[in-house]
């Protein structure tokens, strides 16, 4: 029986690769497979051949890849919890 999959990936590209390949393997499988994951990654994971969508609180670009991870702790709470307006629902 097939399934409906959502993979999420959160932060850098760094862990888009391994995402897509289970994602891969799931399609070969026969189950339908959407990914989750900053909008900056949308032309690799529609170039993989997967819908799209993009998260709506989680940290994006430069904020979920900081350049000063001097207190991690900070970033979690702001990852988080921290409000962030509403993103546009997509076409």
């Amino acid at each position: 029986m097939p399934y409906n999959f959502l993979l999420a990936s959160f932060g850098t590209s760094g862990n888009l690769n391994p995402l897509l390949t289970a994602g891969r393997q799931l399609r070969r499988n026969g189950h339908r497979v959407r990914v989750l994951a900053d909008p900056a990654m949308r032309s690799e994971v529609e170039a993989a051949d997967f819908d799209f969508l993009t998260w709506t609180r989680a940290p994006i670009g430069v904020d979920a890849d900081p350049e000063d991870f001097s207190n991690p702790i900070e970033w979690i709470r702001s990852a988080v919890f921290a409000r962030r307006p509403p993103m546009r629902p997509m076409s």
